[in-house]
C-alpha cells in the first residue's frame, strides 16, 4: 500500500511576552515577632527563628517559632531564655543560647520533642558549626557535661568533649578550606597565640595573622563566598568586613562604618548586615550587597540592627531589633524578594498564541498557557530544548526565571500513520535512543522541521536500535526498498 505524505512543517521562531519588571521589595513575615531575632536556620523545610522574643505570628512562642511560608507555630514549648545560634546536625536542630531548660545552655529538637545534649554547658553557647562530622559548640562557659573546656566543645552526637579551648569567650564559628575558624575574645586558642580568631585542621591550631583593632574586636559572623572566607564584626581598622584567601587578608572595598553582625550568600551575591549607615562609603541602612567588586544598596534598609540573614524559599530573610524595612513596618523580621521573570513563546509565531508571561515573586503559582490558531495543533511546552510539560495549560511554582516555549505543529495535510501492525517506532518523545520493530527489511528516511531529508537508517527485519541525538521535532518515513510507505511519525528528540 502506497500513501501520499505531506510533511508537517514547524519553524524555530520566537516571539517573547514580558510585563513590566517589578522591582525588589522587602515584606512582612506574618506579623513577625515582639523582640529581636538574633538566628535563623532552615531545618525540615521549614525556616526556624529564635531570638529574644516571647511571641511569634501573635502567638506565644518562647524564644523560638518556625515559619512554613505562611504561618508560625510553636517549637514544642519553646526554651527558657534567649536564644544565640542554631544548627543542623545529624538530622536534628540544635539550639543554643542563655537557657537551662529544656537543658543547659544546649539542647536539640528532633522535629516533635526537645532532648539535652549529654549535660550540656556551664555558661552561654553562642555559637555552632558543623565541622569534620563533628558539631562544634562555642561561647563563655568552662564545663560541658563536667568536663573542662574553656569556651569551646564538640559533640559526635554521643559525647560533648575538649575540642582545644580558648582563654575566654568565642562569639562566631565557621568553616573554610576542611578548616574550622573560631572567633572571640581570646588571645590564646588551643594553646596557641592568636588574637580574636584561629583556625583548627583537626589536628593543630595556628593563627590567620588577623591584626584588627578596635575598643572590643570582635568576631560576629563568617561566611565563604568566591572562595574566600569573609569575616564581619567589630573592628574599625579592617573596615568592619574582610576577605581572606588562607594567607591574606583583603578589605571589601572601603568596608563599612560600623559593626557587621551578619553574613550570607543569596543570588550568588554577598548580603552584609549589622549597625553600619555606610558601606563603600555610600548610605546603606544595616544592609548591603557586595558582588565582589562594589558595593550596593538593599532597599532603603532597615531603621535598626539586624542580627542574622538566611535564605529560605528562594527569598532572603533577615532578623534583627528593626520595626522598618524597605518603608514597609515589620515587627523584627522581613524578606527581601527579587522577583523572576518568566518568558512565553510560540514556536513557530504563526502557530498560535500564548499567555502568562510576566515578573512574579517566589513561590507564586504561575499559570501559562497555549492557544494554537486554526490549521495548527498545539504539542508540548519546551525550555533550553527540555520538555516541560504536555498540557497547553502549564502551572508551575516559580522560583527562577523561565524562558518557555510552546511548540506547534502547522498542519497541511499530514498522514501519521503505522500502515503495517508489525512495525513499531518508539519510544516517543525520546532523548535519542530510538528503536524499530518491523518483519521486513526497510528504510528510515528523516525529515527535519523544514522538510529536509538529515538522515538514512537502513531497518532490519526484527529490532533494529540507533541513536539520533539531534534534538528537534522530526518526521520519520519507513519505507520497503521497493518505495512502499510502511509507517509515518512525527517524533520528538529532547
Amino acid at each position: 500500500m502506497k500513501a501520499k505524505i505531506v510533511l508537517t512543517t514547524v519553524f524555530i521562531l520566537t516571539l517573547t511576552f514580558t510585563d513590566k519588571l517589578f522591582s525588589q521589595t522587602w515584606s512582612t513575615v506574618g506579623t513577625g515577632a515582639n523582640n529581636r531575632v538574633s538566628t535563623m536556620a532552615v531545618y525540615n523545610g521549614e525556616l526556624y527563628a529564635g531570638g529574644w522574643f516571647t511571641t511569634a505570628g501573635g502567638a506565644t512562642a518562647n524564644y523560638i517559632a518556625k515559619w512554613n511560608g505562611s504561618t508560625w507555630s510553636t517549637v514544642g514549648s519553646g526554651v527558657g531564655g534567649y536564644v544565640n545560634a542554631l544548627a543542623v546536625y545529624n538530622g536534628d536542630l540544635y539550639v543554643a543560647g542563655e537557657f537551662t531548660s529544656p537543658a543547659y545552655y544546649l539542647a536539640k529538637w528532633n522535629g516533635t520533642s526537645w532532648s539535652a545534649v549529654s549535660g550540656g554547658t556551664s555558661g552561654p553557647v553562642n555559637a555552632l558549626a558543623v565541622y569534620n562530622n563533628e558539631l562544634y559548640v562555642g561561647g563563655n562557659f568552662v564545663f560541658a557535661n563536667g568536663v573542662g573546656v574553656y569556651n569551646l566543645a564538640k559533640w559526635n552526637g554521643t559525647t560533648l568533649s575538649v575540642a582545644g579551648g580558648t582563654n575566654d569567650y568565642v562569639t562566631a564559628l565557621g568553616v573554610y578550606n576542611n578548616e574550622l575558624y573560631v572567633g572571640g575574645n581570646f588571645s590564646n586558642a588551643g594553646g596557641v597565640t592568636a588574637y580574636n580568631l584561629a583556625k583548627y585542621n583537626g589536628t593543630s591550631w595556628s593563627p590567620t595573622g588577623a591584626a584588627w583593632s578596635g575598643a572590643s574586636p570582635l568576631v560576629y559572623s563568617m561566611t565563604t563566598y568566591n572562595n574566600k572566607l569573609i569575616v564581619g564584626g567589630d573592628f574599625y581598622s579592617a573596615k568592619y568586613v574582610s576577605s581572606y584567601n588562607g594567607s591574606t587578608w583583603a578589605g571589601l572595598g572601603t568596608g563599612t562604618n560600623n559593626s557587621v553582625r551578619a553574613l550570607t550568600v543569596f543570588n550568588s551575591q554577598l548580603y552584609v548586615a549589622g549597625n553600619f549607615s555606610l558601606a563603600g562609603g555610600a548610605t546603606a541602612n544595616k544592609i548591603a550587597q557586595w558582588d565582589g567588586t562594589s558595593w550596593a544598596t538593599v532597599g532603603s534598609g532597615m531603621n535598626q540592627q539586624v542580627f542574622s540573614l538566611v535564605e529560605y524559599n528562594s527569598e532572603l530573610y533577615a532578623g534583627g531589633d528593626f520595626t522598618n524595612a524597605g518603608g514597609v513596618t515589620v515587627s523584627a523580621i522581613a524578606k527581601f524578594s527579587i522577583p523572576f521573570t518568566v518568558s512565553t513563546s510560540a514556536n513557530p509565531t504563526n502557530g498560535g498564541t500564548t499567555t502568562g508571561g510576566g515578573s512574579y515573586s517566589s513561590g507564586t503559582s504561575v499559570t501559562v498557557s497555549a492557544a494554537a490558531n486554526t490549521g495548527s495543533t498545539f504539542n508540548i511546552w519546551t525550555e533550553n530544548g527540555n520538555i516541560v510539560s504536555a498540557n497547553s495549560t502549564y502551572i508551575f511554582s516559580v522560583s527562577a526565571n523561565r524562558n518557555l516555549v510552546a511548540e506547534f505543529s502547522l498542519t497541511t495535510g499530514v498522514n501519521e500513520t503505522i500502515l503495517n501492525s508489525s512495525v513499531n517506532i518508539y519510544p516517543n518523545p525520546t532523548t535519542g535512543n530510538i528503536s524499530i520493530t518491523s518483519d521486513k527489511n526497510c528504510i528510515l528516511n528523516i525529515y527535519n522541521n523544514l522538510g529536509q531529508l538529515v538522515s538514512t537508517k537502513n531497518i532490519l527485519i526484527g529490532k533494529t536500535d540507533f541513536s539520533f541525538a539531534d534534538k528537534g521535532i522530526y518526521l520519520f518515513v519507513l519505507v520497503t526498498d521497493s518505495g512502499e510507505i510502511v509507517a509515518t511519525r512525527q517524533t520528538i528528540i529532547q
